[in-house]
């Protein structure tokens, strides 16, 4: 169906008359009595009558004015709310990322960005790594902060936060007496409180374990830090974590690993071979300067 046949319908409905809706409309008046002629075939029903020199409604054209009025409305919404979307200083960007990030990184990266972006608009998810990724594929999020997973030749991932990985312990257990630890040196049987297998971080922790020779005896398995960390304020057992700002809101040891560790990084995920808002590109381009210049967005 022709989109501007319907424009032309509603403007001759609201008229009444066949020279005004071409003035109007800027069209000549054939061109007009055609477009009609081709939509009441469409429809299967005529849709205007002569009376006089004027025409008028059947009862079947003001059903289909009701509709077409709400309905090139509703486009016109759109098509406005879209505009905006794709707008470089009045989009929106839909981010994704990793509950290690809500507290601080996050919030202090909007920050900085929106100093000179004021119209841009977030909508912000946490969730899983794993999670951020399906959501990133879905078109869900516009970009992620999470870190790699698995099997997924299709996104672009781009280093941008660093985190150290440290011991946490109730204040009440033995181990709060240490500043520092060798793994190797804890008991067998002491409880682990681990990151799930949906956790992105559990890949790493479970290669920090294999490079120690330690199976840690897992007490129970979590997915959020938070939980992670009240479990372990509990004395319900200790947790490898990232050294995040909020530790210092529980009643917790943190204790610095002597171990030679790998890098745990958190990246920014992109999808590839997919289109982005000029919004979402100046996020994007953002975030490669001010990481490739060593721009902290931590406790800002």
């Amino acid at each position: 169906m022709n989109y501007n046949y319907l424009k032309y319908f509603k403007v001759l409905a609201e008229t009444e008359h066949y020279t005004h809706a071409s003035e109007k409309l800027n069209i000549s008046q054939p061109s007009l009595s055609h477009a009609m002629s081709e939509l009441e075939n469409e429809l299967g029903v005529i849709l205007f009558e002569k009376q006089g020199r004027n025409i008028r409604l059947t009862k079947y054209g003001k059903f289909y004015y009701e509709y077409i009025e709400k309905g090139l409305t509703e486009i016109q919404h759109g098509n406005s709310f879209v505009r905006s979307l794709a707008s470089i200083d009045s989009g929106t960007i839909d981010l994704g990322f990793i509950y290690t990030l809500g507290a601080y990184y996050i919030p202090n990266v909007i920050k900085k960005f929106l100093k000179n972006n004021p119209g841009v608009h977030f909508t912000l998810f946490q969730n899983t790594s794993a999670t951020v990724i399906k959501n990133l594929r879905d078109q869900v999020f516009d970009v992620g902060f999470c870190s790699k997973v698995e099997n997924t030749n299709d996104i672009n991932y781009i280093p941008v936060v660093k985190e150290e990985i440290v011991l946490v312990v109730s204040k009440k257990h033995p181990l709060a007496r240490f500043d520092s630890i060798d793994l190797t040196k804890i008991k067998p049987s002491e409880k682990w409180i681990m990151y799930s297998k949906r956790s992105g971080l559990r890949p790493y922790l479970d290669e920090v374990f294999k490079s120690i020779k330690i199976t840690p005896n897992i007490q129970c398995e979590i997915v959020e830090d938070t939980a992670a960390l009240g479990l372990v304020a509990i004395n319900y057992g200790i947790a490898l974590v990232p050294d995040i700002n909020i530790i210092h809101l529980y009643d917790l040891k943190t204790i610095k690993i002597e171990n030679k560790l790998e890098d745990r990084n958190i990246y920014m995920a992109t999808l590839k071979n997919r289109y982005m808002t000029p919004s979402v590109n100046k996020f994007i381009n953002f975030m490669i300067h001010n990481t490739f210049n060593n721009q902290e967005f931590e406790n800002e």
